[in-house]
């Protein structure tokens, strides 16, 4: 997780507690490394995730609304070049 999103092992540790807090995830030890950690979203957590991804899908639906499929397609090779430069 924090390779993936370039945070701090602490400032995942917190978010892993609260989460875990309100029932988003469990947390298990890994079978193969017991140091490591296996997060799994509970039936709360997929909905919460499910009901994240819709809201997304609609703003960006309104986001493009205005835009031709080529400025999309502008956009998106900007946005890509700008991460692949980070």
């Amino acid at each position: 997780i924090e390779n993936e999103f370039g945070i701090k092992r602490s400032t995942t540790t917190v978010l892993l507690q609260r989460m875990a807090k309100k029932n988003l995830i469990e947390c298990y030890p890994s079978p193969e490394d017991r140091r490591q950690k296996i997060v799994t979203l509970t039936a709360e957590g997929q909905k919460l995730s499910s009901d994240v991804s819709a809201y997304i899908t609609q703003y960006e639906e309104k986001l493009k609304a205005d835009f031709s499929e080529q400025d999309i397609s502008k956009i998106r090779r900007f946005l890509s070049t700008m991460i692949e430069e980070k």
